[in-house]
């Protein structure tokens, strides 16, 4: 197993196959992390493969965002809660993506950066997930475990975080009136309790909607990255006056420069071929041709039921 960086957890698998004197070295991805995470250790190649199939999910993207994280909700949070009272809308994934936020959150609340702004977690997955991610915390990377034995023993535990965990909860974070920052899932709007906070907001002015990763076509969060003028939500029709923004400084896969850096770390004289098998067409065989360009080794996409041998 090798650290593939994406979720706390996840792991590359590299396989030594033996069959008489024979030894074939198969290493296999699954989803890969961005480096740099906020939370999560980098992914690490595989070494000596004869074989890789791998992910290519941001095969042809480029992370748009230049800035840190810090930076980012520094500027979301001044400009919706602190110079005009609003609310920041966060729909974030709730493995992962959530506890970057947080995480996020409480060093600037705890290194005094931001204001007190009250701040809603509203998701039960989420909530599960940050007690997995405090108990496991030794599977995070350096920085976080750091942070984690000198502010509290808590990675995502702050003054202003108010965890959503039953009806009393709903209720008062319905009834709060000052401005705010509610981070809740799915990341994408298509199901989860961040349709209600969509729905209840989406016609505010003064309501700030930031989207914190990828939403694929069709979706609903992907119908407000394209500026669609009103949607179709709970089964109602609403206008959108709320701002809608996106970044990508959250993401955790690796975009196609980070993808074509982990394969050149892997590569070697032994690897002979890479298989792609996870991502979309178009991004499996952009990153081909990138590749092919600079490695020797012959990158090949595997039909529905095609066999190969190794």
């Amino acid at each position: 197993m090798h650290e593939a960086g994406h979720i706390i957890g996840a792991a590359s698998v590299r396989f030594e196959i033996k069959e008489g004197t024979h030894t074939k070295v198969l290493g296999f991805t699954g989803d890969l992390g961005n480096p740099g995470s906020k939370l999560i250790v980098d992914a690490v190649p595989m070494k000596d493969l004869d074989m890789l199939v791998s992910e290519t999910t941001y095969g042809n993207r480029h992370h748009k965002e230049k800035r840190t994280a810090e930076e980012v909700l520094i500027e979301q949070v001044t400009n919706t809660c602190i110079k005009q009272d609003g609310r920041l809308i966060i729909p974030a994934f709730s493995v992962g993506r959530t506890q970057s936020v947080l995480f996020t959150l409480k060093k600037l609340f705890n290194e005094g950066k931001l204001p007190p702004v009250r701040v809603f977690a509203d998701s039960p997955l989420a909530l599960a997930s940050n007690n997995i991610h405090n108990r496991f915390s030794h599977y995070l990377n350096v920085e976080t475990q750091d942070y984690k034995r000198d502010n509290d023993g808590s990675l995502f535990d702050f003054k202003s975080l108010h965890l959503v965990e039953d009806d009393d909860d709903v209720e008062d974070m319905e009834q709060y009136r000052d401005s705010c920052i509610i981070v809740s899932s799915a990341g994408m709007l298509e199901g989860g309790r961040i349709q209600h906070h969509i729905s209840d907001h989406i016609q505010n002015p003064s309501c700030t909607i930031l989207i914190a990763g990828f939403c694929s076509p069709g979706t609903l969060g992907a119908q407000l990255l394209m500026g669609q003028s009103s949607i179709r939500i709970k089964g109602k029709d609403k206008y959108v006056y709320a701002k809608i923004l996106s970044t990508d400084v959250f993401s955790a896969h690796p975009d196609t420069v980070g993808l074509q850096d982990y394969f050149a770390k892997s590569n070697s004289d032994k690897l002979k071929n890479i298989f792609f098998v996870h991502g979309e067409e178009e991004a499996m065989y952009d990153l081909k041709d990138a590749l092919e360009e600079g490695l020797r080794t012959k990158v090949i996409i595997p039909g529905r039921g095609e066999e190969f041998l190794i």
